[in-house]
């Protein structure tokens, strides 16, 4: 609900209710895990006021409020946002916020230098609650159908559990975890017609105790560069699109040569036409996609594992 007031503020609240329920089945041995919570609820609230000390400067605090039922504690998550024009066709940005995250995606590193994934709902104990800072920054130009976009980021994690297969049976591991990285767009609007491009230079980095120095290693998802564009033209009734992603490929680590990774560049374009009839009350729609034009061969990593010789489980 929005509350004004005064003309320079605007409040906004609200107040909602999550349910959460996992059920984890691991079948190297037929059987369903008990470890974790089941079934978890939280009940959320949250304030938001707009403010304009001048025309040109808009500012955002705002605070939300968690509380999980099935934790006694409230977690406070505050969050603020400035934007400022710069005449009429600059405008600089800047966002700063902590973030908490009840459910998450953990890890299952076996002997073989295998990761498998599941989720969990986090009690606070053996599995906690993740724990981020975002900090993003940026400025836009935005001059007569044109749009230039610079936004560099920093965020970091914590809390992150992995179970790591040893000798001696699995151990649980709390690690860190830190994003920075750049985002570039450029986009043009041309009549009823538009193109864009963006490019996103970018590092994800992640620290466990288990690892065999101090240092940061890249993490199993990050991407160093990626390129995405789109054209979109509309000549009605006629409507084209078409779309390009470009990225330099996650880090592949083998299991027999741990410092060694290989990375496998994804490209993939895509078109599609749409053709649109109105007659009267009558209305038609027929089109066609093709996806992947170049029949580009691209590698995608599988949640599978390994089968050690003389073992039948999976």
């Amino acid at each position: 609900s929005y509350v004004r007031l005064w003309d320079m503020h605007k409040l906004l609240a609200g107040v909602s209710y999550v349910f959460y329920s996992n059920v984890f089945f691991q079948n190297s041995e037929n059987v369903i895990s008990d470890d974790g919570l089941k079934q978890a609820g939280s009940i959320n609230l949250f304030v938001q006021d707009t403010y304009h000390p001048i025309p040109s400067v808009s500012l955002k605090p705002g605070l939300r409020m968690d509380i999980p039922l099935h934790h006694k504690s409230i977690f406070l998550q505050p969050r603020f946002q400035v934007s400022a024009k710069l005449g009429e066709s600059w405008k600089i940005n800047g966002a700063w916020g902590l973030y908490k995250q009840f459910i998450a995606k953990t890890s299952i590193l076996d002997n073989y230098g295998n990761y498998r994934y599941f989720w969990v709902i986090s009690d606070n104990k053996s599995i906690p609650v993740l724990k981020a800072q975002h900090l993003v920054g940026g400025i836009v130009l935005h001059q007569a159908g044109f749009i230039l976009s610079v936004e560099p980021f920093y965020k970091t994690v914590n809390g992150i559990t992995r179970l790591v297969t040893n000798g001696e049976g699995q151990e649980v591991y709390k690690g860190k975890a830190r994003m920075h990285g750049i985002d570039f767009l450029v986009k043009q609007y041309f009549r009823k017609h538009e193109a864009w491009i963006s490019y996103t230079l970018s590092r994800a980095e992640e620290y466990f105790p288990y690892f065999s120095t101090d240092r940061y290693k890249d993490s199993p998802q990050d991407q160093r560069h990626e390129i995405k564009g789109a054209l979109l033209l509309d000549l009605k009734p006629i409507y084209f699109s078409m779309n390009y992603v470009y990225g330099s490929g996650l880090a592949y680590r083998s299991a027999t040569l741990p410092e060694a990774e290989d990375r496998y560049p994804y490209h993939r374009l895509d078109a599609a036409l749409i053709y649109r009839l109105k007659m009267d009350k009558f209305r038609m729609e027929a089109g066609i996609s093709i996806l992947n034009i170049f029949n580009r061969e691209n590698i995608k990593y599988s949640n599978l594992f390994e089968v050690p010789d003389g073992q039948f489980s999976s």
